[in-house]
């Protein structure tokens, strides 16, 4: 009876250890995977950080839509602070560090994958405000309109650099390459184009 005993009480005791390496060895995994997702994540805000720069570097997109935009995500990016910092795990050993992840990771990253998720339809919005904006146009006295071209072509290219080719301001597609119409004002001479509602 001894040996029935001991071998109940050595299989309980086996069987919590294999559950026990089950749940490390899944919470492992998961920060395995974790490193590339936060690498794309990264990757996401780096771009967000890239559009932000162009807007503050260039005043002609900082219309109303663009800075509604910018407080939503300093809103989100507030909360993606306080997200990381929980899965920050510091310090802290790989003991307490798993610990930590097999209480709290899923949780944690549920929370961190829908603020990147809002993060990315803010990016997207940010996009189509920043490549949607009026850059360059002057409107004259009459009612006419005007494009400075040069204006136009340097901040197309920068929104290019940051999209990708094809993907900078709409007013810049628009246009093409029509022909320049001489100056404009008394300031050094820049390609103006008219342009025709």
């Amino acid at each position: 009876m001894e040996v029935f005993g001991a071998v109940s009480a050595a299989s309980c005791l086996l069987e919590a250890a294999i559950s026990v390496i089950k749940r490390v060895r899944t919470a492992y995994e998961r920060q395995r995977e974790l490193a590339s997702v936060l690498d794309s994540y990264n990757d996401e805000l780096v771009t967000i950080r890239d559009v932000l720069q162009i807007v503050r570097d260039e005043e002609s997109l900082r219309t109303a839509a663009v800075a509604s935009q910018i407080d939503g995500i300093e809103s989100l990016a507030r909360k993606l602070n306080i997200c990381l910092q929980a899965l920050d795990p510091g310090p802290k050993g790989f003991v307490r560090q798993l610990t930590h992840q097999l209480a709290h990771g899923s949780k944690e990253e549920k929370t961190l994958a829908d603020i990147m998720d809002a993060l990315g339809h803010a990016k997207s919005d940010l996009s189509l405000h920043v490549q949607v904006a009026n850059v360059g146009l002057i409107r004259t006295v009459g009612d006419k309109l005007f494009a400075n071209a040069e204006v136009i072509g340097r901040v197309d290219l920068v929104l290019q650099q940051v999209f990708g080719e094809g993907r900078g301001l709409k007013i810049a597609a628009l246009l093409g390459n029509r022909p320049t119409q001489g100056t404009f004002g008394r300031t050094s001479p820049r390609k103006i184009l008219k342009v025709d509602r």
